[in-house]
């Protein structure tokens, strides 16, 4: 038995040899006249080495494999020079090489030539074929589908290929793809056309068909159809899916169709560490996506131009956009038209022609950690689409309405969002909202400009709900320099406070008109001013806002300082106010007129001073308001500086959060020794009052230890 296997190695080893023994090479032109003819003499394992020269004629044009697993190539296909000179022009007498139908061939290698003028394609890889493409450069060549390169039921692996100027009179100037499975490295695309789709690869397939194209570089391909359906100038794909990493796609057009660099139709597409500059669509300049999950993950998109989603395109489907720049794109960065749960996280969207986003009918968008600056459309439109943003910033942006988010027909729901320094040269500088009701919690709108009404928000037939928002140093050119509420607006607001916000003629605070009646709770209005009437607040035309444990001191105007309500055809619009502190007085249960001795704190300057958290005296808005702050969900924020929540009856006004900057324990605005000592003084001790559990965020974990301190040291010496 032993002796048997022995033997049977030994044989085995011995017709491994001489198979290792017979393989050759054979030399062109040396041995053979034509590289035909060299690879009709070859058998498996040989190489055909091909000297530098230009090769015409026949034998050198419509050159098959036929079944042969072989290495035809020049004498140094890593060399550029040599790849240059070593040279297969088919004089436009057919195509170039064929691994054909009627062939299986999985191990053949073509490397090392420079192919040109041919017809039908460069190469053709037909059913079953893997062949290996390497170190070659595609020319000038066309066909009616796939001008470089045609692939159809076959699995190239295609490599450090260059693909110059192209075309295809129906798709794929580059390659073509058909139900395939290529494998495309360190390739360069540069010029080639198609009359129809995929300038520089077309790919349609199966569910099951994949192309990972990795590190190639597009530019400057084209697809021309007319069509708002077709294009794809860099990269078509269709029912496949697609991995596509670390490519660049770079002034491809489609231009009267779609997708400059990518369309993706009906694809699983992940795009990750790719940049897109400088391409065009008539939809999509970098990227559209048709009925497909397009994953786009640390890519870049500028200077892309299009009529409609520069950056990209989204039509259905469900993308998701992580980690990504959306800069200089016109026609928006990103358009989701009736996208399903559209998903977009930490990226930034900055000086684009458009809209930062623009959704359309789509559902759900989820926008996170996301950067919106200086669009010149405004940073998110949102039509019919209730969109979810959260940690999100929008500044400097500018639009006719809604300088930094416009909501039309729309519910969103914001969280932890700022607005800072957007305009709108009509309304909403901030955020402009027609016909829905939007959720906004814990905003903040600052030095936002209206050159009508509205510098931080406006309101049209719409009744936000608005939570623990912050409205200050904002502008209109005639009313509402923080909020305006036109046409039955009437926002429920809970915990915001109006300060510094200006008009030019009403409502330095708010302007309400035309039956929009906000109710109020305990919200402050401080510091805001108009130059006719309503510092605070301008009423008008069927308005009565009703305010309920809240402060208004400190407006100006010259008529109604803290609230005006004016007659407009025989309508008066008084306020209905309650339990609230306004300077001048106010008529109403629980009303008080007494100066609520405002102090600054760790969060801003709206605390009140109390004993209790070391001032000289109490604010008479302590404990003055119409329920216990428990039953007003109160009792989780301050009005006291050293950030001791409101307990028992509520206090009027503003509350702040009692852990905003945490590290300045004491609340003095710096983070220095008193604070140090603070720690020190509870060191692994469960926190009194002030607390110096401050990690983690938001309340601790209920003893101060290491992790307190290195809050500490991390921000010291910072001053708020």
């Amino acid at each position: 038995m032993r002796i048997s296997a022995f033997f049977t190695i030994l044989l085995g080893g011995i017709f491994l040899f001489a198979g290792m023994a017979a393989a050759a090479t054979l030399y062109v032109p040396g041995d053979y006249s034509t590289i035909q003819a060299a690879i009709d003499a070859a058998s498996d394992g040989d190489v055909v080495l091909v000297f530098p020269g230009t090769y015409t004629g026949e034998g050198n044009f419509d050159i098959y494999f036929f079944d042969k697993d072989i290495t035809v190539r020049s004498i140094n296909p890593a060399d550029p020079c040599v790849v240059a000179h070593t040279i297969i022009d088919c004089n436009n007498n057919g195509l170039g090489f064929s691994f054909s139908y009627r062939d299986l061939i999985s191990n053949s290698i073509l490397s090392g030539f420079t192919i040109t003028n041919a017809i039908g394609s460069a190469v053709s890889c037909g059913t079953n074929n893997s062949p290996t493409i390497t170190n070659c450069v595609f020319t000038n060549n066309s066909s009616d589908s796939g001008g470089g390169i045609y692939s159809y039921y076959s699995s190239p692996t295609i490599t450090n290929c260059t693909f110059i100027n192209n075309s295809a009179s129906d798709c794929g100037g580059g390659i073509y793809s058909c139900y395939s499975s290529p494998t495309v490295t360190n390739c360069t695309f540069i010029g080639n056309s198609a009359s129809d789709s995929g300038g520089g690869i077309y790919n349609v397939g199966y569910s099951s068909s994949s192309l990972p194209i990795t590190n190639c570089t597009f530019i400057e391909n084209s697809a021309s159809v007319y069509s708002s359906y077709y294009g794809g100038g860099g990269l078509y794909n269709a029912n496949c899916s697609l991995v596509i990493n670390g490519c660049s796609f770079i002034g491809n057009s489609a231009d009267s169709s779609t997708g400059g660099g990518i369309l993706n139709k009906y694809c699983d597409a992940t795009v990750t560490n790719c940049s897109f500059s400088g391409n065009s669509a008539e939809y999509g300049g970098a990227i559209k996506s048709h009925g497909s999950d397009t994953t786009a993950t640390d890519c870049t998109f500028s200077n892309n131009s299009t009529g409609y989603g520069g950056g990209m395109y989204n039509e259905g489907g469900s993308p998701v956009i992580t980690n990504c720049s959306f800069s200089g794109n016109s026609g928006s960065g990103i358009l989701n038209d009736c996208s399903n749960n559209p998903t977009i996280t930490n990226c930034t969207f900055s000086d684009n022609s458009g809209s930062g986003i623009l959704n359309d009918c789509s559902n759900n968008p989820t926008i996170t950690n996301c950067t919106f600056s200086g669009n010149s459309d405004g940073g998110v439109y949102n039509s019919y689409s209730d969109s979810i943003l959260t940690n999100c910033t929008f500044s400097s942006n500018s639009a006719g309405l809604g300088g930094g988010l416009y909501n039309y027909y729309s519910d969103p729901t914001l969280t932890n969002c700022n607005f800072s320094s957007n305009t709108a040269s009509d309304r909403g500088g901030g955020m402009y909202n027609r016909n829905g009701s939007p959720t906004i919690t814990n905003c903040n709108f600052s030095s936002n400009t209206a050159s009508d009404r509205g510098g931080g928000m406006a309101n049209y037939d719409c009744s936000p709900t608005l939570t623990n928002c912050i409205f200050s140093g904002n502008s209109a050119g005639f009313g509402g320099g923080g909020m305006y509420n036109y046409n039955s607006s009437s926002p429920n607001m809970t915990n915001c406070i109006f300060s510094s916000n200006t008009a030019s003629e009403r409502g330095g605070g708010m302007y309400n008109y035309s039956s929009s009646s906000p109710n109020m709770t305990n919200c402050t209005f401080a510091g805001n001013s108009a130059t006719v009437n309503g510092g605070g607040m301008y009423n008008s035309y069927y308005s009565s806002p009703i305010i309920t444990n809240c402060i208004l001191w400190g407006n100006t105007a010259p008529i109604g300082e803290q609230i005006h309500g004016a007659l407009i055809y025989d309508d008066e619009s008084p306020a209905v106010v309650t339990f609230s502190d306004v300077q001048g007085g106010w008529e109403g249960t629980g009303n008080i007129n007494a100066d609520p001795c405002f102090v600054a704190g760790p969060g801003g300057n709206y605390y009140l001073s109390q004993i209790a958290s070391g001032q000289a005296f109490d604010s008479p808005c302590v404990n003055a308001g119409s329920d216990t702050s428990a039953n007003l969900g109160m009792d989780v924020f301050t009005t006291r500086t050293d950030r001791v929540c409101d307990v028992g009856i509520v206090n009027m006004g503003y509350h702040y959060s009692p852990f905003v900057n945490p590290e300045d324990i004491d609340g003095d605005s710096d983070v220095d020794f008193v604070d140090f000592a603070i720690l020190a003084s509870q060191w692994l001790q469960s926190p009194s009052v002030p607390s110096a559990d401050i990690a983690p965020p938001p309340a601790g974990d209920g003893i101060v230890d290491s992790s307190d301190l290195a809050v500490l040291c991390d921000n010291w010496l910072e001053t708020f």
